[in-house]
């Protein structure tokens, strides 16, 4: 077993007498760095109070970090990279939510046939196939799902005549339309302190790569 020497990891592997108790590396260094860090801690905290801190800034723009303990350090630093790229997340999705909300808003019409919803719905799951085909991993059972899609569809749906209108709702549907850019005063507001952050530009990145954090920011 590995993990730290606490009591009740040493109590478990007594009591049993088969489980060796192998410390962990990462606490081993953690200790190790708070006894080399014993030998300045007392100078740290002296150059925390408002007075040497003071004459600390005459001879250097930088401060001491305080120390946390709550090893929060990850999550700072994923609001710190949302942050800065949350101007450019908040752009790179219009064109598939658009394509959603279209699809969204043509299923709820109430003028539309059943037999363009089979197509519509067909188009669909050729586009997203990941997600909406019968062998998707998001699907509960895909064998069923597979073993339904091979099933002949229903004379009076399948074999029926294709009206215009249906390939007409498809094709407005996925149509191409132009992403308006809209304007956020709120993160502007957020960057106008941070001149830095304000001057990040992005060499086209895809949306998912920008939240699976595949892509650096260049500074412009």
């Amino acid at each position: 077993m590995v993990g730290d020497n606490c009591s009740v990891n040493q109590c478990i592997c007594k009591k049993d007498g088969t489980i060796l108790l192998v410390e962990c590396a990462s606490l081993k260094f953690n200790l190790m760095s708070k006894d080399f860090f014993k030998i300045e801690d007392e100078l740290i905290t002296k150059l925390r109070t408002i007075k040497d801190r003071m004459n600390l800034r005459r001879v250097s723009h930088l401060s001491p970090l305080l120390r946390n303990n709550t090893r929060w350090s990850s999550t700072y630093e994923m609001v710190k990279s949302y942050v800065t790229l949350q101007l450019v997340i908040v752009h790179q999705g219009q064109d598939l939510l658009a394509e959603y909300d279209a699809i969204t808003k043509a299923l709820q019409k109430y003028t539309l046939k059943l037999s363009a919803f089979r197509r519509l719905f067909d188009k669909v799951i050729k586009k997203f196939p990941t997600r909406m085909a019968a062998t998707a991993p998001i699907a509960n059972n895909p064998n069923l799902e597979y073993g339904l899609a091979k099933l002949p569809s229903c004379p009076s749906i399948g074999h029926q005549k294709i009206c215009d209108s249906d390939n007409s709702i498809v094709k407005a549907v996925f149509k191409k339309r132009k992403t308006v850019k809209r304007s956020y005063t709120s993160t502007s507001r957020m960057f106008r302190h941070h001149p830095t952050n304000a001057s990040v530009s992005f060499q086209g990145p895809s949306f998912y790569s920008l939240i699976c954090g595949k892509v650096s920011p260049v500074a412009s």
